[in-house]
């Protein structure tokens, strides 16, 4: 007996239900040896005995369950995988320049004394780099609360320390 593998991409597999499902399903028939199911990348594994059942009779019990079968596409695959690398690239490279062009600023700011042409291309740089998906800590809504935005309460100064100002004084536990 020679084992076959049939790989297929599902389409409408949401959760480990639809998992489980998949994997009940075929291994309930006969000739199926192993289910492999990927709920992260929708696809469907099967090792089965071609002499006792067919791909056909794979594919109809997986669109039986309501899911979509298809064969994967390692061309369009791949080309999704090079555009995500050309991105991270383009990110790269601008983080890059942006990095190179604040510690030059920086560097001039620091070597000639502030001016305000260095302060308006600091803010230039800043606003070119906000992100629009990160809350912005200047907002009203985070406007006189130092604890705001994310930082840590313990290294807040607004919270009241155990001890009193005067360093001779001990605190009282």
């Amino acid at each position: 007996m020679t084992a076959a593998s049939l790989h297929l991409k599902l389409g409408g597999m949401h959760c480990s239900l639809c998992v489980t499902s998949v994997e009940r399903a075929l291994r309930r028939l006969p000739g199926v040896e192993q289910v492999h199911v990927s709920i992260a990348h929708e696809e469907v594994l099967v090792r089965y005995d071609p002499q006792r059942v067919t791909p056909g009779e794979i594919r109809r019990t997986l669109e039986a369950l309501g899911f979509a079968p298809r064969e994967p596409d390692e061309a369009a695959r791949l080309a999704a995988e090079e555009r995500e690398l050309a991105q991270a690239r383009r990110k790269a490279l601008q983080a890059g320049i942006l990095l190179l062009l604040t510690s030059g600023l920086m560097l001039a700011g620091h070597v000639s004394g502030p001016s305000p042409a260095g302060m308006l291309a600091m803010a230039g740089a800043s606003a070119f780099t906000r992100r629009p998906d990160r809350p912005d800590l200047s907002s009203s809504a985070t406007a006189g609360n130092p604890c705001a935005g994310g930082f840590s309460t313990r290294m807040c100064s607004s919270r009241p320390r155990p001890w009193p100002a005067s360093p001779g004084a001990l605190p009282a536990f």
